[in-house]
């Protein structure tokens, strides 16, 4: 059965939007997705990266700030769905279920999937990003 997303975890995601977060995760609490864990501005990915557990997937946006190949600022909204390994498989079935309508709610952003933090690492290291 898949879980819906609720009306704070959506918010959350328009707080990313309008840059009062970093990055925002989110987790499936029974049948509703749930915010996390939200940050402040200030935090950034090796932050970001901590965050995510070992153990249970999530889903994830991050607000990447970075350097353009020219020097300019400039940023992209990721979304990430994090399901790593040793996650429990049930876990696993409901996340995918879950997973096309609550990022289908969520417009302006690039989606990734990542079971490997070195992966998601090498994505937000990154200074410039085609």
């Amino acid at each position: 059965m898949a879980a819906q997303g609720t009306d704070e975890a959506y918010n959350a995601f328009r707080r990313l939007k309008i840059r009062k977060t970093r990055w925002v995760t989110w987790k499936i609490d029974g049948t509703d997705i749930v915010v996390d864990v939200e940050s402040d501005r200030k935090q950034n990915y090796k932050d970001f990266l901590k965050a995510l557990p070992d153990t249970a997937p999530r889903y994830a946006a991050y607000d990447h700030e970075y350097k353009t190949a020219d020097g300019r600022l400039t940023g992209k909204l990721y979304f990430i769905a994090w399901k790593p390994m040793n996650s429990n498989q049930t876990d696993k079935i409901v996340f995918a279920q879950s997973l096309s309508k609550f990022r289908s709610q969520m417009d302006g952003i690039t989606s990734y999937q990542f079971d490997d933090i070195d992966e998601l690492e090498e994505l937000l290291e990154n200074e410039y990003i085609k």
